[in-house]
C-alpha cells in the first residue's frame, strides 16, 4: 500500500491555502495507483463532487436514517442534477478509508470547524444493509472478503448482533437521546425477524439514564465477552451525568474506534478466559472477576494534548533500557505503545513500523520548528543544546540507534526540510518522500486515539483514558480482551470504571505467565 500512503503526503501543506476537496480530486482521485491497490474501477470526478456535497449534509448523520437505508428495497441517491447508487457511494467511502485520506479530512474538519465527508457512517450503514438484508445489499465487500465472514458470524449470533448494531448507531446523531437505544433495537427487530422485544428486559418508557443502563446491562449479560466496556468514554466527554461508570454514554459520538471494538482482533489479555459478569440493576452495580496488575504512578499528556516528540524521548529516558516483560529495547516499547501496537489494522505492528516512527519523529520536529507552509525565507536552526536527550537515547543501545536519530541526524534532516520549504512548490515531490513515513505512523497514531501515556513504578508503559490520574489501578477481567483502568472509591469496596487501557507486554496473556498464582477477585463497579 505504499502508493496509497504517498497520496496524503502534502495534505498538511495544502490545507493551509487550498480547498481540500479540490486538492483531493486533483491529486488523489486522479492517481491510478490508488485504484489499482484497492482493486477499484476509476469513477468520474462529477460523481465525487456530488457525493462530497451529499456526505456533508446534516441529514446523513442522523440516527433514524439507519433503518431507512438498511431496510429500503431500492436505493438511488439524488443530489442536484447528479444521481448515484449505493455502490457509487461505497466506492468513494472505501476509497477515503482505504487510502487514509479520511484521516486528513477529519484533521482539517477539526481545525476548521468543517463537517467533512469521512464516509464512516456510510460504511456502517452498508454493513448493516448487507448483513440484515443480504438480497438487498451491495456487491461490494464492505470490510473486505475475510472480514465480511467474521462480521456475518457476529451478526448470526443474536446477542453479538445487537452489540454490533448498538455500537454502530452510536456514531450517529439524534434529537432525543433515547433514540440512541431505540434505533438499534428497531434494526435488531427487523433484521433478526423478531416481532417484539419480549426477550429484552427493557422499559421503553424509562428516562435516558435508566434506558441506557438497562440496555447495557442486557448486552453485558448476554454477550460472549465484555467488549461493550470498551465503548465507555472518557469522563470529560460524557453528557449524561446519572449513568453508572460501566455504562457507555450513547449520546457521545466518537470517531476513534475503541481498542477493544467488536470488529477488531489482535488482543487477548487473558487468553479467552471465560466471562464472569453479574449486574444488580437496582443498585447499578456491575461485578466482574478481576486480576490486579499495578497502580499508575505517572500520567503524561497525549500527543493530541500538546505532548511533543521531545517529551516522548524524555519519557523514554525514565524507562529501564530493557523493557522488563518482554526484553524489548525501551525505544521499541515506546513506539509500540503510542500506536497501541497496531499498524494498518494489524496487531502486533510489523517491525518496519520502527522506521516509520523515526521518520515521524523527524518530520514532527521539523514541522514544529518551521511550520508546514512554503515561505520565501527561513532562518536555519543553529542551537541544538536543549536536544541532548536524543543523543542520550540514541547511544544507549544498538537498537535505539536505529529508531531514534541523534542530534547530528536531526539537524541534517531539519535543515533539508527548511531548504525544501524555501524552494517552494517545485520541492513538493521530495517533501512527499519525507512525509511518507510520517503519514503511515501518523495514521496509526490517530487511530490509537487521544489517550494519555502512563508509566508504573516498575517501568510498565501504557495508554489510558485522558482523565486517568496517579493512583488509578490497571486490572484484567475474565471475558475482556484488554485491560481496564479502575479508580478505587472512598468506601474501599467499590470502583469507578475510567476506561480501557493498553499495557505494553501484557496484551496477549503474558500476565498469566508471570503470575505464579493469579489472584482473581470479585470487583464491584458502579
Amino acid at each position: 500500500m505504499q502508493a496509497i500512503s504517498e497520496l496524503g503526503a502534502a495534505m498538511r501543506i495544502w490545507s493551509a491555502t487550498h480547498d481540500p476537496w479540490i486538492e483531493l480530486s486533483r491529486y488523489a482521485f486522479k492517481d491510478k495507483r490508488c485504484y489499482e491497490a484497492l482493486g477499484f474501477r476509476q469513477f468520474p470526478l462529477r460523481t465525487w463532487y456530488a457525493i462530497a456535497i451529499f456526505l456533508g449534509r446534516e441529514w446523513w448523520s442522523r440516527a433514524w436514517i439507519s433503518p431507512e437505508v438498511t431496510l429500503a428495497q431500492r436505493l438511488k441517491f439524488l443530489c442536484g442534477r447528479h444521481q448515484f447508487d449505493i455502490d457509487d457511494l461505497l466506492y468513494v467511502c472505501i476509497f477515503l478509508h482505504g487510502s487514509g485520506w479520511h484521516i486528513h479530512l477529519l484533521g482539517y474538519a477539526g481545525t476548521h470547524g468543517f463537517v467533512g465527508a469521512s464516509g464512516a457512517q456510510c460504511l456502517y450503514l452498508a454493513a448493516m444493509r448487507k448483513l440484515a438484508r443480504p438480497a438487498l445489499g451491495t456487491s461490494i465487500a464492505v470490510f473486505g472478503p475475510a472480514m465480511d465472514k467474521s462480521i456475518q458470524a457476529i451478526f448470526d449470533d443474536d446477542a453479538e448482533a445487537l452489540v454490533l448494531l448498538v455500537t454502530r448507531v452510536k456514531v450517529f446523531k439524534t434529537t432525543d437521546a433515547r433514540d440512541k437505544a431505540l434505533v438499534p433495537l428497531t434494526l435488531y427487530r427487523y433484521s433478526k425477524k423478531h416481532a417484539e422485544h419480549k426477550s429484552i428486559p427493557i422499559d421503553y418508557a424509562s428516562d435516558v439514564s435508566s434506558l441506557y443502563a438497562q440496555l447495557s446491562a442486557y448486552l453485558l449479560h448476554t454477550s460472549n465477552s465484555l467488549v461493550l466496556l470498551s465503548q465507555v468514554e472518557d469522563a470529560s466527554m460524557r453528557q449524561q451525568p446519572d449513568i453508572p461508570s460501566w455504562c457507555p454514554d450513547y449520546t457521545v459520538s466518537v470517531f476513534h474506534p475503541p481498542l477493544g471494538d467488536i470488529l477488531l482482533t489482535g488482543y487477548d489479555a487473558l487468553r479467552s478466559r471465560q466471562k464472569y459478569c453479574s449486574i444488580e440493576i437496582d443498585t447499578r452495580t456491575l461485578t466482574l472477576e478481576g486480576l490486579f496488575l499495578e497502580e499508575i504512578s505517572a500520567i503524561h499528556p497525549s500527543l493530541f494534548s500538546g505532548s511533543t516528540a521531545k517529551s516522548l524521548i524524555e519519557i523514554c529516558l525514565t524507562l529501564p533500557t530493557m523493557y522488563r516483560t518482554n526484553g524489548q529495547d525501551r525505544t521499541e516499547a515506546l513506539w509500540r505503545t503510542i500506536i497501541a501496537d497496531r499498524l494498518s489494522g494489524t496487531s502486533p505492528a510489523p517491525d518496519i513500523a520502527a522506521s516509520y516512527f523515526k521518520g515521524w519523529l523527524q518530520y514532527l520536529i521539523a514541522g514544529g520548528i518551521f511550520g508546514y507552509n512554503f515561505k520565501s525565507s527561513l532562518e536555519r536552526k543553529e542551537d541544538w543544546s536543549e536536544w541532548s536527550c536524543f543523543d542520550e537515547v540514541h547511544e544507549s543501545s544498538p537498537a535505539a540507534s536505529q529508531v531514534v536519530p541523534n542530534v547530528a541526524e536531526l539537524s541534517s534532516y531539519v535543515e533539508r526540510f527548511r531548504e525544501l520549504l524555501v524552494a517552494g512548490e517545485s520541492s513538493l515531490p521530495e517533501i512527499r518522500q519525507l512525509q511518507a513515513a510520517q503519514d503511515v505512523f501518523g495514521n496509526a497514531l490517530a487511530m490509537a486515539g487521544d489517550r494519555a501515556y502512563f508509566t508504573t513504578a516498575s517501568g510498565l508503559l501504557g495508554l489510558a483514558p485522558p482523565s486517568s490520574r496517579e493512583g488509578d489501578q490497571v486490572w484484567f477481567f475474565s471475558g475482556a480482551k484488554l485491560p481496564f483502568v479502575l479508580r478505587p472509591e472512598a468506601d474501599g469496596t467499590h470502583y469507578t470504571l475510567v476506561g480501557e487501557a493498553y499495557v505494553n507486554g501484557y496484551m496477549r496473556g503474558e500476565i498469566l505467565d508471570v503470575t505464579a498464582e493469579p489472584d482473581f477477585r470479585k470487583v464491584m463497579i458502579r
